[in-house]
């Protein structure tokens, strides 16, 4: 019988999937902080895995190959390939990776832009076009022709998902968004069979409709990282206090519960509160990319983060450019896992 199971996202990675920003998406004029803050992400993963860049044609690839080089990524460490795109989410319109008896495959779920909130044609098609170019080499790819994103999901490698019905269960995403239709789709193609549905908040300035992976995270450690608020005055107090009580209660005592603090408010230019969050920290062969907004709350979180993933090297990145747009970190990537044959 074939042991089907999504890896957890620190075991071993074949590469990272990035979108990379240009004109044609909604960065206006913070386009040239974003695609700096995307050359300072490069260099940070570059050393853990090699990365796949998919290029809208409106890019100049001679280029962005040029700026890398001159940031330090090593040519040999990142393959750009022209491919259409409307956005930089990689996280939800790339594919997640299933091993089967430990070969992988690429599970490409259908995406509509958060239950079509913004263009998503392009995108859809993203991990198809960049299979058909070679970009995953001989993994095969399969599709699914139910809508998925990598972000709504977080697996501890050994059959459980944290995972919200916000997402999961919502019509505009599928028409047939039943838990019973999400829960069999699971465990056919990635193997789950727990499944923690969270009524989780979402954290302000979210678009997503509440993904796990800007609120609790599994780590290495065996414990739960849980973005916390500190601040009995905020508005998130409240709901993610209880989303600790509803962890708490799920876990039965099998996970410690690590706390993130919530970094100050940050803001869009016009004043409205965005979603930054600790929690939106990316696994990456041995290193831990960290989010940080330039708050007193960026070293608190890297001192837990750090002692939840022993043997881990921590990384700091900064997202404030990012999270303009409504995300962070985990959202702009997605690593393709290695098979483990052995």
């Amino acid at each position: 019988m074939t042991h089907r199971r999504v890896p957890a996202e620190w075991e071993p990675a074949a590469l990272l999937l990035l979108t990379w920003p240009h004109a044609g998406m909604d960065w206006g004029d913070v386009l040239p902080a974003a695609d700096t803050a995307f050359l300072d992400l490069a260099r940070a993963a570059a050393p853990q895995a090699p990365l796949l860049i998919a290029a809208d044609p409106r890019l100049d690839t001679a280029a962005l190959s040029e700026r890398l080089g001159a940031a330090g990524v090593p040519a040999d460490r990142a393959r750009i390939l022209a491919c259409p795109s409307d956005d930089v989410w990689a996280r939800d319109h790339g594919p997640l990776t299933r091993l089967d008896d430990g070969v992988a495959t690429l599970v490409d779920f259908d995406f509509n832009a958060w239950g079509g909130k913004y263009a998503f044609d392009a995108d859809r098609l993203i991990t198809a076009r960049l299979h058909d170019a070679g970009g995953f080499g001989p993994t095969p790819r399969l599709p699914v022709d139910w809508v998925l994103e990598g972000g709504a999901v977080d697996f501890d490698g050994q059959g459980t998902v944290l995972t919200t019905p916000g997402c999961l269960q919502d019509p505009r995403r599928n028409p047939d968004a039943s838990r019973e239709r999400a829960e069999s789709l699971l465990a056919q193609h990635l193997g789950v069979d727990r499944i923690w549905w969270l009524d989780a908040p979402s954290l302000a300035g979210d678009d997503t409709d509440g993904h796990i992976d800007t609120l609790v995270r599994f780590a290495p450690d065996g414990s739960l990282l849980v973005q916390g608020c500190e601040d009995p005055h905020d508005p998130h107090h409240r709901p993610l206090r209880q989303l600790h009580a509803d962890l708490a209660g799920l876990s039965r005592g099998q996970h410690e519960l690590v706390g993130l603090p919530l970094p100050a408010p940050v803001l869009s230019p016009d004043g409205r509160r965005l979603p930054a969050s600790y929690a939106n920290l990316l696994y990456l062969n041995g290193a831990v990319l960290v989010p940080t907004y330039g708050d007193p709350a960026d070293e608190v979180a890297l001192r837990r983060i750090e002692q939840a993933c022993p043997g881990h090297r921590i990384c700091p990145v900064d997202a404030r450019t990012l999270v303009q747009q409504n995300g962070s970190l985990h959202c702009v990537t997605m690593q393709i896992a290695a098979s483990q044959t052995p």
